[in-house]
């Protein structure tokens, strides 16, 4: 049955259903699903969509979603006959009419070259005949069919994965690790992270502080909770200005490089000026085509920005210049990109992102540090390869653990917040909040879900370095 999955796919879905019907395709999709529960190593068998065609093998498609508000289309059974299932003898309801969602994708952007995977690179609408729930600004990797048609290139879905971990290649989709990579980890937790964390101090010239912060920034996922005092927070980024005097390759050379040697998506942003006055940075919809152009703000959830201030020059913004300043403020204060449809749409996002410049930025930063190098130039440390992917895993697997805290670890911050505010009044409610995300993302670079006292201190003694250099 396996093989016949994979070499013959048309001749195994005849087999699952009897009548073809609107009913169909979620007997396929439940076949499949559990087919591949049942045996995880079939999934790495079947190949990536490389080229724009027509085939009736299967293919895997990884792709971001950008525009999800098309009308659904409605198309009569023989259609869905004569394109899937042209040879199997199976009946069809030639009166049924089936609907189906479709959605506009593009390959994944921004990712680093180590995560890249040999696929289509392009637009594609992709077609879903069962209640899937996707979100613009969300990855999947879709299994089905491709098709050249009228409407171009589409992609039939049988069953879809929404790609958790940031996309990372190394991880499986659901996000679940292999039991080898699981043990390892739990045994030398101590060795990966001293590892990545002395990784980082070489590319940043031995500044310990800053080291530390950009550890922490790589873990960092926007995280609410609504319900009690604490939970109420805003929890999980870290993001903020990195000041770096007149290093202005600084960001381009030396952070964009680390980022992308050790996270799966990464993109950076010149503000330069003629990028600002002739990139679009806001995806907008184009009728006449029926597709939406993308803008450079149009990113999957996870993939961290550096904005490189540094690099704006002198003269005139045009107005698309003040449009797309406009639009990179909002992304940064409020976390959302503008979608123009000929009316705007707001959707949220979760884009962790350092500004880089060489004072002051110019947007709102709720936090800052200033970059202070103690070697003359970069010092890389050997990494063997296997150590590095390990660390790969490590930072994208614990970016999406969930930390919650019990009734007595939540009342002893409050203890250490009254304490604090006795000791110093000026230690308000913001600093306890910026201390706790802190204290979650240092928790998570030691693989720790627990409260640990020994984090916690180590964390306080960090937040009061970093606040006294401001």
């Amino acid at each position: 049955m396996t093989k016949d999955f994979k070499e013959k796919p048309l001749e195994y879905f005849s087999s699952i259903i009897d009548k073809i019907d609107k009913n169909c395709y979620e007997k396929i999709k439940n076949s499949v699903s559990s087919l591949l529960g049942e045996n995880k190593t079939i999934l790495d068998q079947i190949p990536f969509l490389e080229k724009s065609t027509n085939s009736k093998e299967l293919f895997r498609f990884r792709a971001l979603v950008v525009h999800d508000s098309y009308d659904n289309e409605v198309f009569p059974l023989p259609e869905l006959v004569e394109s899937l299932f042209a040879n199997a003898a199976v009946q069809s309801d030639k009166a049924e009419w089936m609907e189906r969602k479709v959605v506009q994708c593009i390959s994944i952007p921004n990712v680093s070259a180590w995560n890249h995977v040999k696929q289509y690179d392009g637009s594609v609408l992709v077609k879903l005949y069962t209640d899937e729930d996707v979100a613009v600004c969300n990855a999947y990797e879709f299994l089905g069919f491709p098709c050249e048609d009228e409407q171009g290139f589409t992609f039939h879905v049988i069953t879809l994965q929404k790609l958790e971990n940031d996309c990372n290649h190394l991880i499986e989709a659901s996000g679940s690790l292999n039991p080898e990579m699981d043990n390892y980890l739990c045994n030398n937790l101590k060795t990966v992270r001293n590892t990545l964390l002395s990784t980082i101090s070489s590319y940043l010239r031995g500044d310990a502080l800053l080291s530390e912060l950009i550890l922490y920034h790589m873990f960092s996922k926007l995280k609410l909770k609504k319900e009690g005092y604490i939970d109420s927070l805003k929890l999980g980024q870290l993001n903020f200005n990195l000041i770096v005097g007149n290093e202005v390759d600084f960001a381009e050379r030396t952070l964009f490089p680390l980022l992308q040697l050790l996270l799966p998506k990464v993109k950076y942003l010149s503000l330069d000026l003629n990028v600002l006055n002739n990139k679009a940075f806001e995806s907008v919809m184009d009728y006449d085509n029926g597709i939406l152009k993308i803008g450079e703000l149009l990113l999957t959830k996870g993939t961290h920005l550096i904005v490189d201030e540094t690099k704006l020059n002198q003269g005139e913004l045009n107005e698309q210049g003040i449009r797309n300043l406009a639009l990179l403020k909002d992304l940064i204060q409020h976390q959302t990109v503008m979608f123009n449809f000929t009316f705007p749409i707001t959707i949220s996002t979760d884009i962790p992102i350092i500004v880089v410049s060489e004072a002051k930025s110019m947007f709102s930063m709720e936090q800052s540090i200033q970059w202070k190098p103690t070697l003359e130039c970069i010092e890389k440390v050997e990494v063997p390869q296997d150590m590095i992917n390990t660390i790969r895993v490590f930072i994208s697997f614990w970016k999406h653990k969930n930390i919650e805290w019990d009734h007595d670890v939540k009342k002893k911050m409050e203890d250490f917040f009254v304490e604090k505010r006795r000791e110093a009044s000026k230690y308000s409610a913001q600093d306890f909040s910026k201390q706790l995300e802190l204290f979650r993302l240092m928790s998570m670079s030691y693989g720790q879900s627990e409260f640990v006292d020994e984090i916690w201190q180590k964390c306080d003694l960090f937040y009061r370095k970093w606040q006294q250099l401001k």
